[in-house]
């Protein structure tokens, strides 16, 4: 049996308020997933964490800056599927720096405490003077990949000792989370044997070891139900997981019996709406699985931020219906409107969720391009924006954009050649997308203008033997009143 995989609370919820800071004035900046036992960290003094929590594609997101030295920090953390080797690291490194080089940037391929490591500098963008070094480095352990970012305007040959410096630094450690606060780190929790029973629910649902994970997690739902104790979140967690550990283990009568219970303490959540009609739906039973699906999607907007609404035509449990009539008949009436579509909702469609930015990505022909990279670049406010838009010449006004501006989030189109940015505050933003063309461009490294972006095709093949195709859009305002559509075609 397949149940969509429950959200893990973000590392924002492990760590207290009072013990970010202290993190911070330590210099040890650390990023994981919760639940698990695995975190990375680095020695950055003098960094303030601007971002650390979930990111797009199920990453953990880290954003820090160093206001005295003008040097900024990221670093994802990413799961993956299999073993994480050092192998695919040296080979993501390589397929970044071929990007670069095919835009005919100066870069240089080393290693750095173990570490497949490259760098450039960005001398200026658009006769705009930054001097920007850009340094990169991927390491990896288990099953967890860290991509780490660090780069500093007006570099210069001094400021590299304390760049490398980090990235000497960063390493994984197996250890429990251990920051002050933390309610995983103490042994007992001085939130009470409810949070201990969690956490080593979690520790072992985490390690895929779902049979064992039933035992503590069940004895926190039961001593929550005698006193409850936990936050809101924390309590979706449990009944997600211990539900769906019942469930992965075959025992559809208890996680029935879990995702009733989550639902009588909070009804909007959707996620146990949707569990629930995964458990009947194995039970083969429509009738029930129906109005649980439907409930699920009514309430699609109350998911726990970072969290992804899963898709029911991809989902084990549903795969016996998909070609029943009735079940896709059903799921038409409340799917959302597709991607790269403006105006009202259809009719029939489920306008209930969050406004969003959202496109396409089609080749001629209007065919799909899949597995593009999407970023959603930031700006502090309209001023920056057009400072952006305006590609100035002024080296004042190139280090001013480096300090008003950023990269959001990364996603990947999916096999439509959709993409969507959720959860998004007001703002202005801008799109970039990266992806692979087949056939040889006319000429290059060349540039074009389609449809108000800035197209860059590689002159030579990267590592995949594909041309890497970067296309840059023009900034816009997002009011979150509405979606917003920014679909690129070329």
């Amino acid at each position: 049996m397949k149940i969509v995989p429950a959200f893990f609370i973000s590392l924002a919820l492990f760590v207290s308020a009072s013990s970010l800071p202290a993190q911070e004035a330590s210099g040890v900046l650390r990023i994981s997933f919760p639940g698990q036992q695995d975190f990375f960290e680095l020695r950055a003094p003098g960094f303030k964490v601007e971002i650390n929590g979930p990111y797009a594609g199920g990453r953990q997101y880290l954003l820090a800056t160093n206001k005295a030295t003008g040097v900024t920090l990221s670093v994802f953390l990413e799961r993956s599927s299999g073993p994480a080797t050092m192998a695919e690291c040296q080979r993501s490194v390589q397929r970044r720096g071929q990007m670069y080089l095919a835009q005919k940037k100066d870069v240089h391929f080393s290693e750095v405490h173990g570490m497949p490591a490259m760098e450039y500098l960005e001398e200026e963008v658009a006769g705009v003077r930054l001097d920007q070094l850009h340094l990169f480095a991927c390491t990896a352990q288990g099953h967890l990949y860290a991509d780490i970012h660090i780069s500093k305007v007006e570099f210069k040959t001094a400021d590299r000792e304390a760049m490398l410096a980090i990235l000497n630094s960063a390493h994984f450690s197996s250890a429990a989370v251990a920051a002050d606060g933390a309610p995983c780190a103490a042994k007992p929790s001085p939130l009470g044997p409810v949070m201990d029973n969690w956490c080593e629910g979690g520790r072992l649902y985490e390690a895929r070891r779902y049979q064992e994970a039933i035992a503590p997690y069940q004895k926190a739902l039961d001593l929550e139900k005698q006193k409850p104790a936990l936050s809101p979140t924390f309590f979706r967690v449990l009944g997600d997981n211990l539900g769906m550990a019942y469930g992965m283990t075959g025992d559809l009568k208890h996680a029935k019996e879990v995702f009733e219970y989550g639902i009588s303490r909070d009804p909007s959540y959707p996620l146990f709406h949707y569990n629930l009609a995964c458990t009947y739906a194995e039970m083969d039973d429509l009738d029930r699985t129906l109005p649980e699906l439907g409930l699920a999607y009514k309430y699609k907007q109350n998911m726990i931020p970072g969290e992804e609404f899963p898709n029911p035509r991809t989902d084990d449990s549903f795969q016996r219906y998909m070609k029943n009539p009735r079940f896709l008949d059903f799921l038409k009436s409340v799917e959302p409107q597709p991607a790269g579509k403006t105006g009202p909702p259809q009719a029939g469609l489920d306008s209930s969720s969050p406004p969003a930015i959202r496109g396409t990505l089609l080749r001629p022909g209007s065919a799909a391009i899949a597995g593009a990279q999407v970023t959603l670049q930031a700006f502090s406010d309209e001023a920056c924006a057009k400072l952006f838009d305006l590609r100035s010449d002024s080296a004042e006004d190139a280090a001013k954009l480096s300090r008003c501006s950023r990269d959001l989030f990364t996603v990947q189109t999916n096999e439509k050649g959709e993409f969507v940015f959720a959860g998004i505050q007001p703002g202005w933003y801008a799109v970039r997308f990266l992806w692979n063309i087949e056939p040889k461009p006319s000429s290059g490294p060349s540039a074009d203008h389609i449809s108000g972006f800035l197209v860059v095709y590689a002159a030579q093949r990267d590592v995949s033997g594909r041309y890497d195709t970067l296309s840059q859009g023009p900034t816009f305002h997002f009011d979150a009143g509405q979606d917003y559509s920014i679909s690129f075609k070329y």
